[in-house]
């Protein structure tokens, strides 16, 4: 008991984004309705015993990627007898696992329980967390298990503890496979992470770390080589294709911008729901925009300057640094242009975008600007609220 009540307000919020991230009896939703087909008929052969070794096709030509995606969702549709909501619903605790651990990370390596309530309150009720959670596709658990991954790794340092290279493993085997953007990104800050504190991780904790990652990863492993490593040498016949134009290069960016939008308003091809806002939604968003200009103007309290014994750690800066950069640049440098970026390639991103959010929203209520604090956070729930009852109106007409 004494754990419930210590964790109330977040056990509250879980409860509150589980019921909003439900999904539909029928699982439609506004995206990804041809795999929720696919892999329908994949957890079902693995019920008879048909253990898939390669997981979802790729956009990457012929390319597969590991099948650590269907052994997740397997378990809740065995229980659910495979209905078609029942995918969804490991999407849902993958959404909701965010939310606790980033609220631990914050509470924790930040000392501010208020912050982590912060942040944990806008992943509750974003829509952009929402839609996501409201089925089932490969990329959706990249968030959580990037997450682990670093979350793991500042523990690891920290208390200097071997148990911890195996969440640590755990988070880097399954996030590789998940989607493209993990399995570049992530060993690349994984080696620079070994290289910055190679001080700190022992070799033991590296050999577990690796351990861990090659189990998570031996159904994938077996599927390569008896298939001659025809999936992996696919991935070079990419190189021999035209690197894009200079237009697609800047819709790349765009793309990327539109994500760090995304907790706030989704602009996203499938997840955008503006597109289907009233003119009278779209004038009461304007209206209610120009009150954050007045609420500058208002509120006169002078910025104070920040309690210097709130800052992070060292570990902590340098390890959201490189979360942060890696990944920027590799979306930013004008490479793999002869595609578009799908918004499921920034979603290890996911976590940073919503900690920055709370940061820059708690700065400016720590610097004494509190009016202005309270008016974006109720404009934040406003655009939250319009989003989602929008939402559910079109997937309501869908027809499938």
């Amino acid at each position: 008991m004494g754990l419930v009540k210590r964790y109330k307000f977040l056990l509250i919020l879980l409860l509150v984004g589980f019921l909003l991230r439900l999904p539909v009896s029928d699982g439609r939703s506004l995206y990804a309705h041809n795999e929720l087909i696919r892999d329908l008929e994949i957890v079902k052969a693995m019920d008879g015993g048909n253990i898939p070794l390669a997981g979802p096709p790729s956009s990457l030509g012929s390319f597969r990627f590991g099948p650590v995606y269907y052994y997740l969702i397997f378990p809740l549709a065995k229980i659910f007898d495979f209905a078609p909501f029942s995918l969804a619903l490991t999407s849902v605790i993958s959404s909701l696992g965010v939310i606790g651990l980033s609220y631990l990370l914050i509470k924790k390596y930040r000392g501010d329980e208020k912050l982590a309530k912060l942040a944990a309150i806008l992943m509750t009720f974003s829509g952009f967390d929402i839609y996501f959670a409201k089925y089932a596709s490969n990329p959706n658990f990249v968030p959580f298990f990037t997450l682990l991954f670093f979350f793991s790794l500042l523990l690891l340092l920290q208390k200097q503890k071997t148990v911890y290279a195996v969440p640590l493993g755990i988070g880097l085997g399954i996030a590789t496979q998940l989607h493209a953007a993990p399995m570049i990104i992530l060993p690349i800050i994984f080696a620079l992470s070994l290289y910055m504190f190679r001080k700190a991780i022992k070799a033991k904790s590296i050999l577990l770390i690796f351990l861990t990652a090659l189990i998570i990863y031996f159904p994938y492993l077996y599927f390569e080589y008896t298939s001659n490593f025809t999936n992996l040498l696919s991935l070079f016949s990419l190189t021999g294709k035209s690197p894009g134009s200079l237009s697609l290069y800047l819709d790349h960016l765009s793309q990327y911008t539109a994500f760090w939008l995304g907790p706030i308003i989704n602009l996203f091809h499938s997840f955008n729901v503006v597109f289907y806002l009233s003119s009278l939604q779209i004038w009461l968003i304007a209206i209610a925009l120009t009150g954050v200009i007045g609420s500058v103007f208002i509120n006169k309290t002078r910025l104070r300057p920040t309690a210097e014994n709130s800052a992070w750690p060292a570990e902590v800066k340098r390890i959201y640094f490189l979360w942060l950069a890696v990944p920027s640049l590799f979306f930013a440098l004008p490479i793999i242009t002869y595609d578009t970026f799908p918004i499921y390639y920034f979603l290890m991103l996911h976590p940073v975008v919503f900690f920055t959010y709370s940061l820059g929203l708690y700065h400016i209520y720590k610097r004494g600007w509190r009016l202005v604090f309270y008016y974006l956070f109720g404009f934040f729930f406003l655009l939250q609220a319009i989003q989602f009852a929008v939402y559910n109106q079109v997937v309501s007409n869908l027809k499938l």
